[in-house]
């Protein structure tokens, strides 16, 4: 059982695994192939997205499998945005929580919990931040993804408790907006929004989120 042992020793000087240890590494070890050549040091060369399930394992497979394992009163946050308009030029498919519904189902498709959770989590807070712009008279929701990130942040053991990692969810939910400038932005700007382990996400997921219901 040598190989247990050091499965259980790399789980735990890795920061960023969040799921017990104990809970989960019967199930992992089960479906993870393991080599000697894998085990010769304790710096073995997994990631994180390596050692979980699929969200078809953890029975997330619609916008509404993974509402239903929120905690009601995000439940209700998330529900109460259909109440919330948003620009047809920008957004014909309707309000923000059709919006939400169509980011979520589509984040699934790159089967990871982190993407899908943040989608869930991204514009929860137009709620907060809707408005008219002064100037130009549309509909707008200026910061609503500061919001967004704060909510992401007070949910982090739930996001936990169902696979994800808090912090990667954060940093997309938070940075989602800044990504679509990101062509614009100064080089060492770039670098500190690149710099993040969970920017690959944040490039997945913004082709997720944008107008239209395909």
């Amino acid at each position: 059982m040598k190989h247990i042992k050091l499965f259980e020793q790399f789980i735990n000087e890795r920061s960023d695994i969040n799921i017990p240890f104990k809970k989960k590494v019967d199930q992992i070890i089960a479906k993870t192939v393991m080599r000697k050549s894998d085990f010769k040091t304790s710096n073995a060369k997994y990631t994180f997205e390596s050692l979980v399930e699929g969200l078809a394992e953890l029975e997330i497979t619609s916008f509404r499998s993974l509402f239903d394992k929120m905690p009601k009163e995000l439940q209700k946050r998330v529900y109460n945005l259909k109440g919330f308009d948003q620009r047809a030029d920008k957004h014909p498919e309707g309000n923000v929580l059709k919006h939400t519904i169509t980011v979520v189902d589509r984040s699934l498709k790159d089967d990871d919990i982190d993407i899908a959770i943040a989608a869930m989590f991204h514009d929860i807070g137009k709620d907060e931040t809707a408005g008219i712009h002064p100037k130009k008279g549309h509909i707008t929701h200026f910061g609503h993804e500061k919001v967004s990130a704060k909510l992401a942040k007070d949910y982090k053991d739930w996001i936990e408790s169902v696979g994800g990692n808090a912090a990667n969810v954060y940093y997309i939910v938070k940075n989602h907006m800044r990504y679509k400038q990101l062509s614009d932005m100064r080089p060492e700007k770039q670098k500190r929004l690149q710099s993040f382990r969970a920017f690959d996400k944040l490039g997945k997921f913004s082709k997720h989120d944008r107008g239209g219901l395909k």
